[in-house]
């Protein structure tokens, strides 16, 4: 290998990192959302609980809504323990401590313009086993993390980050209605 190939393998190594602490945070992210929904979720359920239980207005329509709702409720708490989220977290950032690393290790070889073939193959052999160890970034991820660094951002397509653009308010609006709905839903019920 050539010193060209040396900082393009360096450059790779560095952009599937800053993607990977991307995945890591982003992860981490809707771990902490869903830990709290279900709190949340917990809490209006007891006051409609209570709330039932005192009210004069006992009907077998609350009483299936709440029902109803602890169901749902045990089932998206089923969806997030399914989804292993702090597991997934502790491995994406496992993987980019040790990607980092690697990287320290070739900025190393490339400043000192010494190439030792034999270990840049060792080292693209590791490379790819730390990768099959854990899940892979998406592309959000990687547009995300490319436009954190100026000199990436121009390299980024104007479709993509208008793309990313609306991922991110998507991702806004899911996280709001996730803690507004519930409320609008039971507001609605009890007018009927």
């Amino acid at each position: 290998m050539d010193i060209n190939q040396l900082k393009e393998f360096s450059r790779k190594l560095w952009i599937t990192r800053k993607c990977r602490i991307e995945a890591s945070e982003r992860v981490k992210k809707d771990n902490d959302l869903f830990q709290r929904l279900l709190v949340y979720y917990s809490i209006i359920l007891v006051a409609l609980s209570i709330w039932d239980m005192q009210s004069k207005l006992n009907t077998s329509k609350s009483s299936l809504l709440i029902l109803i709702s602890s169901v749902a409720l045990s089932l998206f708490s089923m969806f997030v323990v399914s989804r292993n989220y702090n597991e997934r977290y502790i491995n994406l950032k496992n993987c980019y401590i040790e990607l980092d690393k690697l990287y320290m290790i070739l900025k190393e070889m490339e400043n000192s313009n010494n190439i030792d073939s034999e270990k840049l193959e060792t080292m693209v052999d590791c490379y790819n086993n730390i990768l099959k160890c854990v899940e892979n970034h998406n592309e959000y991820d990687f547009i995300g993390s490319m436009l954190s660094v100026p000199e990436e951002q121009q390299k980024i397509s104007v479709e993509k980050v208008k793309k990313y653009k609306i991922y991110r308010c998507m991702i806004t609006l899911r996280n709001i209605s996730f803690f507004v709905l519930p409320i609008i839903i039971i507001i609605v019920i009890m007018l009927l």
